[in-house]
């Protein structure tokens, strides 16, 4: 059975622990004085470009998925991109894992 864990960055930023691999979704820069500094992960989810949502620079080493499709992370890890949009207009991925 597959251990799963949960931690809250702030925002809209979760980390998702999978057994041995570790999901980095929606990291933020420094919006509204908050910063959530680096995070170790394998995986970075980034919904939109947006400041808030996309800020790749918080786990550098991780490979970084943004984009509508199915991806295999791994045996046992599968992310689905699905394309949408918000209120505002704009475009962004909701995600599968």
């Amino acid at each position: 059975m597959t251990q799963t864990k949960l931690t809250w960055y702030g925002r809209c930023c979760f980390l998702i622990g999978l057994s041995d691999k570790k999901i980095l979704i929606d990291t933020y820069d420094t919006f509204h004085d908050v910063d959530m500094g680096r995070v170790e992960a394998d995986y970075t989810l980034s919904s939109s470009i947006a400041h808030d949502h996309g800020h790749i620079g918080a786990s550098p080493k991780s490979y970084t998925y943004g984009d509508e499709g199915t991806q295999n992370l791994d045996s046992e890890i599968v992310i689905t991109g699905i394309k949408s949009h918000e209120s505002r207009g704009s475009s962004n991925i909701i995600f599968r894992v």
